[in-house]
């Protein structure tokens, strides 16, 4: 929605900039946004463009607003009121002209009256607002998802991965719970650890936890990318494949991977350091 809100609008030959709020711990969020000048901290060995600039004229879209740290949202504010702000470390004042859009799976609101969010940027951000349905009620778009993604995917992998039928009317059964993004990287994931042409209903059910690995390597048993294999080295492989494929979705960010993995930072950890993966 909001690249269509970017393409169709008079800024549609000028910059799109997307920053996902909570993917970026909140100690670089401002450097990210402000940018910053050569020396302004330790390892700032040049200057860096922020991503205001980089949106300068266009659009910025601020994907899950409402996890952006208070503090940062004090910054962000005074932006919007002024037109300008400091790249950190500078003493040179920059203005900008951008199309703010954002979005959140939080209540604003609720998240106002509890302390989480400032009340005057809420006001200041909220403009014209787009309430979209969740996916588990338009269950007849999941299957046009599905293989939206599953093109892309393959594409991008130079595969010709399909899937059983079981899949879709799994997850249309199932009224999914969660947006486009978990269902893109859901089927991504399963796409990753499948040991055949096919993505099965059970390497999706391993994705949200549903099913074992030893479950998963029983079933594919007889897949010749597992024959002679133990299932110790089955279930290493697949360990390696979904803690890639989080690192991956999660920009390399330990934190959120380990969460997304449903283990802790420190066991995912472990994990890296036991398979020598590095990112």
């Amino acid at each position: 929605i909001a690249t269509a809100l970017h393409q169709l609008s008079e800024r549609a030959t000028k910059p799109f900039v997307s920053v996902h709020c909570g993917a970026i711990p909140a100690d670089l969020l401002e450097s990210e946004l402000f940018g910053y000048i050569k020396g302004a901290f330790t390892g700032a060995d040049s200057d860096r463009k922020g991503l205001l600039a980089m949106a300068h004229t266009g659009s910025l879209f601020l994907d899950e607003i409402g996890e952006m740290p208070l503090a940062m949202q004090v910054k962000l504010l005074r932006v919007l009121q002024e037109g300008s702000y400091y790249p950190v470390g500078s003493r040179t004042l920059e203005t900008i002209d951008i199309r703010l859009i954002s979005a959140t799976n939080r209540d604003l609101p609720e998240a106002v009256q509890q302390g989480e969010f400032r009340d005057d940027l809420y006001y200041r951000i909220k403009g014209l607002t787009l309430s979209t349905t969740a996916l588990k009620d338009r269950a007849e778009d999941l299957p046009l998802l599905l293989h939206f993604f599953l093109k892309k995917y393959n594409e991008q992998h130079q595969i010709t991965l399909t899937m059983e039928p079981s899949v879709i009317n799994w997850f249309c059964q199932t009224q999914w719970p969660g947006n486009v993004r978990e269902l893109k990287n859901t089927l991504e994931s399963a796409a990753a650890i499948s040991l055949g042409q096919k993505i099965t209903l059970q390497e999706i059910q391993l994705i949200r936890n549903e099913v074992t690995v030893g479950e998963v390597a029983q079933l594919n048993d007889t897949n010749k990318e597992g024959l002679g294999k133990s299932l110790e080295q089955q279930v290493s492989k697949l360990e390696k494949k979904l803690i890639r494929q989080a690192m991956q979705h999660n920009d390399n960010n330990k934190t959120h991977s380990a969460q997304a993995l449903g283990i802790t930072r420190q066991g995912l950890t472990n994990k890296i350091n036991r398979y020598k993966l590095e990112f």
